[in-house]
């Protein structure tokens, strides 16, 4: 059972006593003082009293207090690097992409897409390298169909201006073979009437 009570230590002073049946603490206004029993198997064999000093023990609840803000602080800074540590792991791998991904908007299907960083990332990177290595591919072969559709219409041009070349050159000895044929008629007619 717990005793409160108030003590005069003499000189004006008063210390408030809290008594148990083997402790008791009081403060005297120049010290924090503590004491208990000494006991075995319940009887009382002595007793230990301890004196603080109020200053002593304010200048160690600063240094504990200081020390907790400085271990606080080195805390969060090193979760905050962490934290930002972290973050460039996951975000780099997503940078990676967005350039492989500029790259092939800009038609650069030459240079293959990473595939790293966290599992999904790694999806990513196999979807877009499978996009490049498809549209690679499909540009490849419009490529091809393209030099064979030029090639194509090529030779039909070349066709072409040769059949005109045939077409003029038929169409001359045709207009000559005309003109033979009309000067032949006029000396006919010439040659009808002098007769």
């Amino acid at each position: 059972e717990d005793l409160h009570s108030t003590t005069s230590l003499g000189d004006g002073v008063s210390s408030e006593d809290t008594h148990t049946e083997s402790q008791a603490s009081w403060y005297s206004g120049e010290a924090l003082l503590a004491s208990t029993a000494l006991e075995i198997n319940g009887d009382v064999i002595g007793g230990v009293e301890f004196a603080f000093d109020p200053e002593a023990l304010d200048a160690e609840i600063v240094r504990i207090l200081l020390q907790t803000v400085w271990e606080s602080s080195a805390v969060i800074a090193l979760g905050i690097l962490l934290a930002y540590l972290i973050s460039r792991r996951v975000t780099q791998p997503l940078k990676t992409l967005v350039a492989s991904a500029e790259r092939i908007g800009k038609g650069n299907l030459d240079e293959p897409v990473p595939a790293q960083g966290a599992e999904e990332t790694r999806v990513l990177g196999d979807a877009l390298e499978h996009m490049r290595v498809e549209l690679r591919g499909l540009y490849t072969g419009l490529e091809t169909k393209v030099i064979e559709r030029t090639q194509e219409i090529s030779d039909i041009n070349h066709n072409l201006h040769r059949e005109i070349e045939v077409r003029k050159l038929a169409e001359d000895a045709l207009r000559d073979s005309e003109e033979r044929l009309q000067s032949l008629v006029e000396s006919a007619a010439a040659g009808i009437i002098r007769l």
